[in-house]
């Protein structure tokens, strides 16, 4: 072994177990010597990365790739760095180029998939990450990222097995557990749904959006109380969920507490008037008290928030014919004496 490559492998081994600081004066003083050394580059631009000094870092793996434009390990050091600097299409151009030298790297595969993710090239980051699956099968992070996409998709069944995969790698990983349940809710699978979302609460009690999801499982497995439970600590959790309120508002009406219902509503459609599944539940909790015209209101609001939502409007329909049918048969009893208010949102 020359002194060079010496001096290299000692400074690799003070990286490698995490000595930071005698590396970075070890690749300092190589390259003092040897200014075009593109790995002692690569590697102190990795260091600076590290310790999150990133022009620096970026500065060296420049550098790194201008002298040894074929050296993977620096296209991917570099694509790291500019992703951090949200330099994202910059940074999907070294990943490819370092995908092209070394076909087998996963974590470039992956990490191309990411940024692929973020700038909703979907089609693209699928391919990428299929890509990276096959190279490395036990990828957690791969099977990962590919499930979310897939979820997005509505390809549930497909997403569900890739996560099943993840949680045999990382079995404490909440976002695996979450979204495994998630899949299984859509897939009506419910008991194994409940089973992974309590396993997320478990990892994270804090985080309302698992509970609120949690919560709309048992409703739909019939178990109300629970949901109820469930949903009153997403909604103390983070009172802006708006998926929590709404779906409190209907456990409670399942539960047959018209009164909590209504004042859920209440709050619903205060923090959130743009919001479609609001107004649903209020019309659908207002119809059970026999406030048809302000259930009225509200659908009529929520179709035109989301007037693709063809459920919407066979809901918006069925109460105007039932407000026409209460109406023919109540109008002898009305005269002239003024309706009850009853209670409003």
């Amino acid at each position: 072994m020359s002194g060079l490559q010496t001096r290299l492998a000692r400074a690799v081994e003070k990286h490698q177990a995490g000595q930071l600081r005698e590396a970075e004066a070890l690749y300092r003083q190589l390259l003092e010597d040897q200014p075009r050394q593109a790995e002692a580059l690569n590697l102190l631009g990795a260091v600076c990365g590290q310790t999150g000094r990133w022009d620096q870092a970026l500065h060296f793996l420049e550098q790194a790739v201008q002298f040894a434009p074929r050296h993977a390990g620096a296209r991917y050091n570099l694509a790291n760095v500019l992703r951090e600097q949200e330099r994202l299409d910059d940074a999907v151009g070294h990943y490819e180029i370092a995908v092209k030298l070394s076909p087998d790297h996963a974590s470039a595969q992956l990490n191309l998939g990411i940024t692929l993710l973020d700038l909703k090239r979907l089609g693209e980051a699928e391919v990428v990450l299929r890509r990276a699956v096959e190279v490395d099968p036990a990828h957690p992070k791969a099977r990962h990222y590919l499930a979310l996409l897939l979820l997005e998709r509505g390809v549930h069944a497909e997403a569900a097995d890739h996560w099943r995969v993840a949680i045999e790698r990382d079995p404490t990983s909440f976002d695996y557990q979450f979204n495994l349940g998630v899949a299984l809710y859509h897939q009506d699978s419910l008991d194994e749904a409940i089973s992974h979302l309590e396993r997320a609460a478990e990892l994270q009690p804090e985080a309302g959006v698992v509970w609120s999801n949690l919560g709309g499982a048992l409703r739909s497995a019939g178990r109300i109380a629970e949901a109820v439970a469930a949903l009153e600590r997403a909604v103390e959790l983070d009172p802006a969920l708006v998926a929590a309120q709404v779906n409190l508002a209907t456990a409670y009406l399942d539960h047959g507490d018209v009164a909590k219902a209504l004042g859920v509503c209440r709050l619903a459609v205060a923090s959130a008037p743009d919001d479609a599944s609001v107004h649903r539940a209020a019309a659908r909790v207002l119809a059970e008290t026999g406030e048809l015209e302000k259930a009225q209101d509200h659908l009529e609001i929520a179709v035109q928030l989301a007037p693709d939502d063809a459920d919407l409007a066979v809901a918006l329909s069925n109460l105007q014919q039932r407000r026409g049918q209460f109406l023919s048969t109540a109008l002898g009893s009305i005269g002239g004496t003024d309706a009850p208010s009853g209670t409003t949102i």
